[in-house]
């Protein structure tokens, strides 16, 4: 017959000793018995109600960080859609309309550019003809777009109106940047379509091949890229991007684009990270050009220009 436990009186816990060390399994080493110091702490120095808090306020920090990045990322992925769709509606627009001229979006002259802006905007639809009182006509932004676009006699000094001007000139400044593009395209006759699976613009043609080093590429600054099939990694010979066809399609009007953020490149004549041929090539290139158009030649041009003919000579001797 089993013996039965004998029932003790509850008695309060006796005090006792922890020593200064004491072998225990924590949680980095489960099981292997490390001897750690155990510390003793005051009242004083206690805050035991912050530790918890931080730690919850620092694990919903860091979540919110992360969704920061997948936002961002997403934004992205939107920014390469518009840019794609608002290129080849501007290739459309000038391959069908011959008085389009989309070498006007690298002039410096304001009028041009002006022209070159009301000519898209009425083809893509957010400006319009309409008739002065004095019947003369003039171009304006349909209604439709205020709600983006500062409206005439918006109030300037209100947060609404500072919002909405931004949004104009970004969508400017991405215009020009496309029409730069679109112009490449159709100059060097390549081929550009919208990738179905990622929704970027892809381009494929024997300028694209000379350029990036393989004949079809995706505009997503995505410099080593992956075969469908065998996955095998590809280097390409520069990230491809809007703005590198953009400075590419610059060369051929004497100008020269500052490609901006260390993704696309940036330094002297906007080829950083460039070998030394490339940069004399795309150099070589965009100074020949330039030339050509030069009436003028000031005294600081000149300085210059003897300063790369003594270069060029030490080169080629």
């Amino acid at each position: 017959m089993a013996k039965r436990a004998k029932v003790v009186a509850k008695q309060s816990a006796p005090q006792v000793k922890v020593p200064a060390k004491v072998k225990v399994a924590t949680d980095e080493t489960e099981g292997m018995g490390t001897t750690l110091t155990i510390p003793k702490i005051s009242a004083k120095a206690m805050s035991k109600d912050v530790g918890i808090a931080l730690i919850r306020d620092l694990a919903a920090t860091d979540s919110d960080m992360e969704k920061g990045k997948q936002m961002l990322a997403a934004a992205a992925t939107k920014r390469y859609d518009l840019q794609s769709r608002l290129t080849l509606v501007i290739v459309k627009a000038a391959v069908n309309e011959t008085s389009i001229n989309l070498s006007h979006a690298f002039s410096d002259d304001k009028k041009a550019q002006g022209l070159l802006n009301n000519q898209l905007g009425v083809a893509l639809g957010y400006r319009e003809i309409a008739m002065l009182p004095n019947g003369k006509a003039t171009v304006q932004y349909v209604k439709d777009v205020y709600p983006y676009f500062p409206a005439p006699g918006e109030d300037r000094d209100t947060v609404e109106y500072k919002k909405k001007q931004t949004t104009r000139t970004s969508f400017l400044h991405r215009l020009k940047q496309c029409c730069m593009v679109a112009n490449g395209i159709i100059a060097d006759k390549t081929k550009a379509e919208i990738d179905k699976e990622s929704g970027v613009l892809r381009l494929t043609g024997p300028a694209v091949k000379k350029q990036f080093g393989a004949s079809s590429v995706l505009l997503n600054e995505k410099q080593t890229v992956k075969d469908g099939k065998s996955k095998t990694e590809t280097k390409l010979t520069e990230k491809p991007s809007f703005t590198a066809i953009a400075a590419r399609a610059a060369e051929a009007h004497g100008k020269v684009i500052n490609r901006v953020s260390n993704t696309r490149g940036a330094g002297p004549g906007g080829f950083k990270g460039a070998s030394p041929e490339k940069l004399v090539i795309a150099g070589a290139d965009a100074m020949i050009a330039a030339l050509s158009k030069i009436k003028d030649v000031t005294d600081a041009m000149k300085d210059k220009l003897r300063a790369l003919v003594t270069a060029c000579n030490n080169a080629l001797a």
